[in-house]
């Protein structure tokens, strides 16, 4: 028995465990259908797999999208490169930083598993998916190619 826990408690945890096991092995579509990711999956290792492919492609979409802005403020601000160049470094801080906090919050939403369970990288991998993806949406719409720069 753990030191300071009382056996109900130990129980109590075991129990909460084993349900968070059955879960993430019946019902593995059915837990994350509110994210619309991988529903036409038939298994569990599917599941994973698709979950996993699924936040590779996103971070891909989120690579090419700060990439292509930082090509739209190269041209936006040719004639006043200094001020793109001022641009560039707070965009790549703003990125560096957004990029901690997503992972330090899909951690936190994955907190309740143990890290070595399978659930823990799905709920992970959930995250970081639509976490970059909605951050592509939005440097997707910073400097549009017809934003009037100085």
């Amino acid at each position: 028995m753990a030191k300071n826990q009382l056996p109900e408690q130990i129980i109590g945890r075991m129990a909460m465990k084993s349900l968070l096991l059955f879960v993430y092995l019946v019902c593995p579509v059915f837990v994350f259908a509110s994210e619309n990711i991988c529903g036409g999956v038939a298994s569990t290792l599917e599941f994973n797999l698709c979950v996993k492919q699924e936040k590779n492609s996103a971070d891909s979409k989120l690579n090419v999208s700060y990439k292509r802005l930082i090509a739209r403020v190269n041209a936006q601000y040719q004639r006043d490169a200094e001020l793109g160049a001022k641009f560039l470094v707070k965009l790549k801080a703003s990125q560096l930083a957004w990029l901690k906090m997503r992972d330090t919050n899909c951690a936190i939403e994955a907190f309740e598993y143990d890290e070595a369970m399978p659930a823990y990288e799905v709920t992970v991998n959930i995250c970081v998916a639509k976490m970059s993806l909605d951050r592509s949406n939005y440097l997707d719409g910073t400097f549009p190619d017809n934003y009037n720069t100085p």
